[in-house]
């Protein structure tokens, strides 16, 4: 009686029935490792990146099922990270242009001055090459090339080329070659007088220049007028190098002759165009200048003759370029210190 009473007292109720009984759902698969791996990969820890990541590992995970997937996806972390995303003020966007406005102006101070120093560098290495080229050729034909550009036109002045764009006269008019200026040289009075700058050039074997052709204003094409049979028994007009310039010496007279140019010298300049003598010889072309712009200046270099007015023979002083600029001083506006 006792047992039968035992076997009908009613069993305690379970609180769970998900310890006692299975469920009906499907039980999720495990996340494949190579998608895991390629989740670990490509995605970050910030933005959606982190919310797909944990819900993948969410629905994956034999332990959830969808109901606690969504709660989670609701949750309050998708929330806190939406919520701290926040967009720039107004104070900060005018900074950061600030910042970048101030990074435009070094950078573009440092171009500057990159262009100048290679500007200069251009120039010297071209100056020193083309020197060098007419010593070799007077050493090989024992004799200086001539054909030279005279820098002069055809009436004796200033050549149009230089002042085709501003329409200027004068030397120190934009456009022209402010460091040199037409000089007459007048035949000696005195038969067999060779105290001229004239036949001292002529004893370098330089007979013969080429002028400009006023008409045109081409540079590469304006010496074309050939002045031959050069003699110092006529009267002939250079291009000499100018010596002062506001009361004091010019850069080039300074570099050339630092203790001051002797009374008895002339710099006669000489341009290095297509019809030099040393063209196809010792060099393969008539070098540009990168110091001045072709198109309204004379961008050739030039050879600077000493002629003496004691009858001595002419000697080259220097190559410069299209703005007198002798290789000691590129050389200096090479070295010279950047900008702070």
């Amino acid at each position: 009686m006792r047992r039968k009473v035992i076997e009908n007292r009613p069993q305690p109720q379970l609180r769970n029935h998900a310890l006692t009984q299975p469920s009906s759902s499907p039980v999720p698969k495990p996340m494949p490792q190579k998608l895991r791996d390629q989740a670990h990969e490509t995605c970050d820890e910030d933005g959606f990146a982190l919310v797909l990541r944990g819900t993948l590992r969410l629905l994956f995970s034999p332990r959830t099922d969808m109901r606690m997937t969504l709660s989670y996806t609701k949750g309050s972390e998708l929330m806190s990270l939406f919520s701290s995303r926040r967009s720039f003020t107004l104070i900060e966007l005018l900074v950061v242009v600030a910042i970048l406005a101030t990074l435009s102006g070094l950078v573009i101070s440092r171009l500057d001055w990159v262009q100048g120093s290679s500007t200069a560098a251009a120039s010297a290495t071209g100056s020193a090459q083309i020197q060098n080229n007419l010593q070799v050729y007077k050493t090989q034909f024992r004799a200086w090339p001539e054909g030279y550009d005279s820098l002069i036109d055809q009436n004796g002045g200033t050549p149009q080329v230089y002042t085709k764009v501003f329409g200027e006269e004068g030397p120190g008019s934009p456009g022209t070659l402010s460091w040199v200026e037409p000089t007459t040289f007048t035949a000696p009075a005195a038969p067999g007088d060779t105290n001229s700058p004239v036949y001292s050039l002529t004893q370098l074997g330089v007979r013969r220049v080429y002028d400009h052709d006023s008409s045109v204003t081409d540079f590469n094409a304006s010496a074309t007028i050939e002045r031959a049979g050069i003699s110092f028994t006529d009267d002939h007009v250079f291009a000499t190098v100018r010596t002062t310039r506001f009361g004091q010496p010019t850069p080039i007279v300074t570099a050339l002759y630092p203790q001051g140019l002797p009374a008895d010298v002339v710099l006669i300049a000489l341009g290095i165009g297509p019809n030099c003598g040393a063209v196809g010889t010792t060099m393969a072309s008539a070098p540009i200048s990168p110091a001045t712009d072709g198109l309204t200046f004379y961008s050739r270099y030039a050879a600077i003759f000493a002629c003496y007015t004691d009858g001595r023979a002419a000697q080259l002083k220097a190559v410069v370029d299209s703005t007198g600029t002798v290789v000691q001083d590129q050389l200096r506006n090479y070295t010279r210190s950047a900008p702070e």
